[in-house]
């Protein structure tokens, strides 16, 4: 059933006008495409340990420094910070740069999506930051090309870029304008060779997180409804085995992982997203943990809390959708039988989480320094975003706590 909906997907329409190219080996493609379509020199973001790697990535992103154009490499350690992208864009303004090609993870993409938006702004990265400046984007862009190499934020179908500030007045916002999308995407499963476990069962809850929380929104377009279902389902089926075979995952579960994440991308932009999310902002700014890594550690305890919450109050507005949805993703991903009623598969997808508990570890949040003074902070600013389960500060509170935050 999962194979037959993905021809149905139109990617394309996704991205605002760009190409999204999926398949085993595509991302060979990417040198020729972006040189055919690029006059002018070029900016190539990775990781910093993408080249020592020596992978897929890494073939994909020599063949472009070695293309004889002069494409200047920057390479990011952390999740994209303020300070990194104003020293990018001053040491970059004098080439003049004519596109950006992100070949990496989510905060990779971020990155690269950020600098070829505010390469054509006058002015700091603080000012246009949705909550702290006082600018709007333009919308204007220089050509961008994403090519993921993990599994998780679909940062290639979202129209924001994360950022990020620590120290004094820290503070995690987006960069957002609903023109910043790719010219080109490439989801190729041999990019995710090499993948570190650790990383791709962070990434892989990220993108599970996200669409699922775009699934149970109250502001879900009843167009996308159908290719959100599809995406979750396709992470419940595949996150496991996904997981288990990295750091040499097959084809076939990595295409479904890349598929997942970038339909997670198109829920957030689209749908809005929820509680974990709501609570991720202000984690991040308060402490070094990674996105990904936050997510992972909230998803049982939050969609636990959830899930019951739905079945304490099933006349409360969304819930009953939610539930619906919920059920539909079960029995596509194959964990209950097609006939079970909603409220039945509700319950086995809930048991099957639970299970996953046992399953995945994830460092707790008091390895990042996550204690009472940074519950405390994350609770004051936390929300539930646009799902219908209002939790509250005080199960928040609890939440955080059974992801290992010391209260």
């Amino acid at each position: 059933m999962l194979s037959a909906q993905v021809a149905q997907v139109d990617w394309n329409s996704f991205i605002g006008g760009g190409k999204v190219t999926r398949g085993v080996g595509c991302a060979k493609e990417l040198c020729k495409e972006v040189l055919g379509s690029i006059s002018g020199n070029l900016v190539l973001i990775t990781g910093d340990k993408c080249m020592a790697r020596k992978g897929p990535a890494a073939t994909v992103a020599e063949e472009l420094l070695d293309s004889g154009r002069l494409v200047l490499h920057l390479t990011l350690a952390t999740e994209p910070e303020i300070v990194w992208l104003d020293e990018a864009r001053i040491g970059l303004k004098p080439y003049h740069p004519a596109a950006v090609i992100s070949i990496g993870g989510g905060s990779v993409l971020d990155a690269g999506k950020a600098l070829a938006a505010l390469l054509n702004e006058r002015g700091p990265t603080q000012d246009f930051l949705e909550g702290v400046g006082s600018e709007k984007p333009s919308g204007k862009m220089l050509p961008w090309f994403a090519a993921p190499t993990t599994a998780g934020t679909g940062s290639e179908a979202t129209t924001n870029a994360v950022i990020s500030h620590h120290g004094e007045h820290a503070f995690k916002r987006s960069l957002r304008h609903n023109a910043y999308h790719p010219q080109g995407v490439w989801l190729d499963p041999q990019l995710l060779q090499g993948l570190p476990k650790e990383i791709a069962a962070a990434s892989a809850f990220d993108a599970f997180t996200q669409l699922l929380e775009a699934l149970t929104s109250v502001h879900l377009p009843p167009e996308i409804e159908d290719v959100i279902i599809y995406g979750a389902a396709l992470a419940a089926y595949s996150l496991p085995k996904f997981v288990m075979e990295c750091p040499t995952p097959s084809p076939q579960v990595g295409q479904a992982m890349l598929d997942a994440a970038f339909l997670s991308g198109v829920g957030l932009t689209r749908a809005g997203l929820g509680t974990i999310h709501g609570l991720a902002g202000k984690a991040g700014a308060v402490s070094r943990i990674p996105h990904a890594v936050f997510c992972a550690n909230l998803f049982v305890p939050t969609w636990e809390a959830t899930l019951e919450w739905f079945l304490a109050n099933p006349d409360s507005p969304g819930v009953s959708a939610g539930i619906k949805r919920i059920a539909q993703v079960a029995r596509f991903a194959g964990w209950v039988e097609q006939e079970k009623d909603d409220v039945s598969a509700l319950l086995v997808f809930l048991e099957t989480l639970r299970k996953w508990k046992e399953e995945f570890y994830f460092p707790p949040l008091r390895e990042y320094g996550i204690g009472k003074f940074e519950v405390e902070e994350i609770v004051a600013s936390g929300s539930d975003r646009n799902s219908p389960a209002k939790l509250g500060p005080t199960v928040w509170e609890q939440l955080l706590q059974k992801a290992g935050a010391v209260i």
